[in-house]
């Protein structure tokens, strides 16, 4: 039984959506999915970058950082087990988040 209803309006700023989509696109990750070895592809220069990879667990398996990016960046964490990890990539300007299957 419903006592009482709250309606609430709410507005979307499609401007801000699209510059949010085409920053996620600048960056690309190949090939998904890979063995551990992997190369971050940027559309724009990335400097002081941090690369974290976490497992499903949320343990941190990897962790790099001051790298700077131009086009790419390779990764190479073979012999970790298969599964799905969670990759976060920022600076102080960005924070990408990407999920990859190492089989």
């Amino acid at each position: 039984q419903c006592v009482a209803s709250t309606v609430l309006n709410v507005e979307v700023d499609k401007s801000e959506l699209a510059t949010v989509e085409n920053k996620k696109k600048s960056i690309k990750v190949a090939p998904i999915p890979n063995n551990g070895q992997f190369t971050i592809f940027t559309g724009t220069p990335m400097k002081d970058a941090t690369i974290e990879i976490y497992n499903l667990a949320g343990s941190l398996i990897y962790k790099k950082t001051n790298i700077n990016i131009v086009g790419s960046h390779e990764v190479n964490i073979t012999g970790k087990p298969s599964g799905m990890y969670i990759m976060m990539l920022h600076n102080q300007e960005t924070k990408h988040q990407f999920k990859f299957i190492i089989k």
